[in-house]
């Protein structure tokens, strides 16, 4: 599995992290993360990544604010709704 750290103002990518197929995205995240970054930015295959032991161990890491998108299952729509979702009403 590839993991890749990219930078959000450029879109190049800064690190690349190779694991096999068994370990989950959010085990890599404390390896991706630069000395400078303040913010970071993942998809919900990294919910929970605060929490991670190579993250909470490290005082700078652990203060970084990390912004994780939810599980689309997760996300409340109204019954009605026909907006973002239309592929998924069936019409």
């Amino acid at each position: 599995m590839v993991h890749a750290g990219v930078d959000a103002g450029s879109g190049y990518v800064h690190t690349i992290t190779g694991t096999s197929a068994n370990m989950h995205d959010v085990s890599e995240t404390a390896n991706l993360i630069r000395e400078d970054d303040e913010v970071v930015y993942g998809d919900f295959g990294y919910l929970g990544a605060v929490n991670q032991p190579a993250i909470k161990g490290d005082e700078k890491k652990y203060k970084i604010e990390f912004r994780v998108n939810k599980r689309p299952s997760s996300l409340k729509i109204a019954d009605g709704f026909k907006g973002l979702n239309w592929d998924k009403n069936g019409t």
